[in-house]
Order: structure tokens, then sequence, then C-alpha cells
């Protein structure tokens, strides 16, 4: 499988003794000041054993295995939309991620934002630093770009019901229908990867909902965007990897009944460009 891995970059770094030495900044003036990770501080951090707070070997084990693309979640896990923070912020931001990169021998060509938040402003800054893409929003009511605020109950609980019974429709696109902003291709979301529940009935029409819409998508010859966190395989770990493998089985299945492709993001933009 072709898979875009987003990292969030201060999890790149070797030791907390680095990690605390590189990052001087006290805050990000984010007006909810619990969005900032900063300061970080021996006192926050040293009660964690590194190889739970920090990941360089994974980061590196990602680009040496094959077909895997590295992508950037932002150095941070930086907001864009919330009230408090400038462009300048951002570009700060972003400029300790192209150095995390250079350390690994690498550059970053695309961006999931954190909570998805898209600041179009921001796309152009990314464009000239050669990004080639980023996951946008699932087009409908209950993905709408917003910040976290005004992330109702309602909103999030649709969301949640949406994802075992359709009460919306998957928009989908043709690769020439995705469009690009700033030089950067909107790949917007289609299915998030809910963490499984105890409930056999319920996580059925889960998958069963996400492979009627792979099914589609691959009948048509159009993207479909599948996503999640890793975190959301701790409750469940061993059903979580069931229902992946289960859903890159299916994906085998299409694969060779309609040629349907698996591409990372910047292969997605790669296509688009060419």
């Amino acid at each position: 499988m072709h898979v875009t891995w987003a990292t969030v970059g201060l999890l790149g770094h070797n030791s907390i003794d680095e990690l605390i030495n590189y990052e001087d900044r006290k805050k990000i003036p984010y007006k909810n000041s619990a969005y900032s990770p900063f300061p970080l501080s021996y006192e926050k951090y040293s009660v964690f054993n590194p190889d739970k707070l920090l990941a360089p070997t994974l980061v590196q084990r990602i680009l040496n295995s094959p077909l895997q693309e590295l992508g950037s979640h932002t150095y941070s896990h930086f907001y864009t939309l919330e009230e408090g923070v400038t462009l300048d912020d951002f570009k700060i931001d972003l400029k300790r991620m192209t150095d995390l990169g250079l350390r690994f021998n690498t550059r970053f060509e695309t961006i999931v934002f954190p909570r998805n938040q898209v600041n179009t402003a921001t796309l152009e800054v990314l464009g000239k630093e050669g990004y080639l893409a980023y996951r946008g929003n699932q087009e409908n009511r209950f993905w709408k770009n917003s910040q976290y605020a005004q992330e109702s109950i309602f909103k999030k609980t649709l969301r949640v019901v949406d994802a075992f019974f359709p009460i919306s429709r998957t928009k989908s696109y043709q690769l020439s229908e995705l469009k690009t902003h700033h030089g950067m291709v909107n790949i917007p979301a289609n299915r998030f990867l809910r963490p499984p529940t105890s409930l056999k009935w319920l996580e059925r029409r889960k998958i069963r909902r996400i492979k009627r819409e792979m099914h589609q998508a691959a009948k048509k010859g159009t993207v479909y965007h599948l996503w999640w966190h890793p975190h959301n395989f701790c409750e469940h770990p061993k059903l979580a990897q069931q229902q992946l493998e289960e859903i890159l089985a299916y994906y085998h299945v299409l694969a060779k009944r309609y040629t349907f492709l698996s591409l990372t993001m910047k292969e997605i933009a790669d296509h688009v460009k060419t």
C-alpha cells in the first residue's frame, strides 16, 4: 500500500535534552493558551520515557520503507484557524519543520493540517516552499472547516452517526477534478476510520459503509481518501488491526477488478500536475 504518514515535528528529536534546547519559544500566542505545547521544560517532560514521547526511529523507518511518504502535520501541531496566531507564527513553525526534514535528509511536500483547519493564507506560504498537496475537508456540513470552539456537540455527534449510517453523501472526485490553490492540490478527505467500539453490529456497519464507498470509487475511477490517527488503534488494538487488514484485503480485490490504484498524497499531486 502507498501511504502518507503525517508527522508532528516535535516527535522527531533524539532526546528530551535536544527537544528542550532546540525550541526556545515561550508560547504560541493562541487566545486559548492550552493549545500551545510551549514552553517546554524538564519539569514537564522528564517524567516521560523518551521512547514514549519521541519517535525519530519511527520517522526513519517510514523514510526507509518503500511506497511510504513522510508528510507534515506541522512542527508543533499548529492550529491555523485559532484566534491569536498570525501568519508569521505559522512561518516560524514551518521553518522548524523544514529544518527537521534536512536532519532526516528529506523534504516535506504534503501537509495534513491539525484538526484539518485549512487557513487559505497558509497555502500561499506552503506553495512557495515547494509543498504540493494538502488534505482538504470532507465536503459536507458535518466536516465544515472551522475553529475548535465552533465544533458543536451536535455537529460532532452527526459525524459519529455518519460513520455507521449514510446520513450524508460522500462526495467523490476524479483526479482531473481535484482543485489546486497556490500550486497545492486539495485532496479532500472521504472517510475517517473511527476507533473500534465493543458493539459488533455497529462495527460491521462501519466497515460495510467504507467498503461500499471504496467499491463505488473503484468502479467510477474516483479518489477515496481514508484517514485515521495511529492512536485510534489503542483502545481495541486487535480489533482495529483486524479491521484495517479487512479493508486492505478488500482494496486488493478492487485493484484486480477495476485497476484501483493506491497512491500517496504526493503521487496524487504529481498525477494532477502532469
